[in-house]
């Protein structure tokens, strides 16, 4: 909250920077109310790649700068981040359908790496965080928590086609699992080499043969208590799992973490 004298200034998408226990950083204001004092929330600039999309990218044979940068290149529309990686392995990576910050979330997960933002850096990197013995506990610091299973891109069946409508020998590729029906989906890549789209539809579908399972939790902790890295014991009436921070919403005004 600020005084209405601040009027000028607190404009819905503008950006300010507040201190945080990475430094300055910059957030977007969003979701005004103005009354006799100013209220607004505001989110990291990291956020505004919720409001890009991949609509289908696959990076061959690239380390993970080189695939972010990639990436990069192929959100729809262009923006203003720039990428940075210290993880050196090469991989083959499709990723298609997928809001710009969900397939970084994806390509991190991918290179076993974790995903940050420092300004309008985005950043993929290893070696990050640690065991800090901080447990989320219900009963003491847990607030909530779920567990989500996501199906929109399961895919047992797959037809991959390729630049100029290429396709595979055979036209489709079979997941062992099976779920008592079919998910069977066309799905475009880009290369216009029958080997490698070959190559990069078994990834795939080794990947999206799975629903994807997120758990979620929010708990009474600080900045200080959480990094992006850490592993972090977390026990709910509905699931207990030890979890790597992969991502986290920190609430500067509520002190809560989730």
């Amino acid at each position: 909250q600020v005084l209405t004298d601040y009027s000028d200034v607190i404009v819905k998408d503008y950006i300010i920077y507040l201190n945080t226990v990475y430094g300055y950083q910059p957030f977007r204001i969003g979701n005004i109310t103005r009354s006799k004092v100013i209220s607004f929330q505001c989110k990291h600039i990291g956020y505004d790649l919720l409001n890009f999309v991949i609509e289908n990218s696959t990076s061959v044979e690239l380390n993970c700068q080189d695939a972010m940068q990639f990436l990069l290149d192929h959100l729809v529309p262009s923006g203003s981040f720039t990428v940075y990686s210290d993880i050196q392995s090469i991989k083959t990576i499709s990723i298609a359908g997928l809001s710009g910050y969900n397939a970084f979330v994806a390509l991190a997960e991918a290179y076993g790496g974790f995903l940050d933002f420092d300004g309008f850096q985005i950043r993929i990197t290893e070696g990050i965080g640690g065991d800090r013995g901080v447990n989320i506990e219900y009963g003491m610091n847990l607030i909530d928590a779920e567990v989500t299973e996501n199906w929109d891109k399961v895919v047992t069946e797959l037809m991959p086609t390729g630049t100029g409508g290429i396709t595979i020998p055979g036209g489709w590729l079979f997941s062992e699992i099976d779920y008592g029906i079919p998910y069977r989906k066309i799905i475009p890549f880009e290369t216009d080499n029958v080997d490698d789209l070959q190559f990069v539809a078994s990834l795939y579908l080794a990947k999206y043969q799975y629903p994807m399972i997120n758990y979620r939790v929010k708990a009474h902790l600080t900045d200080n208590d959480v990094f992006i890295g850490d592993t972090i014991l977390a026990i709910a009436p509905n699931f207990t799992i030890m979890m790597k921070v992969f991502a986290y919403d920190s609430d500067r005004i509520t002190e809560t973490v989730s």
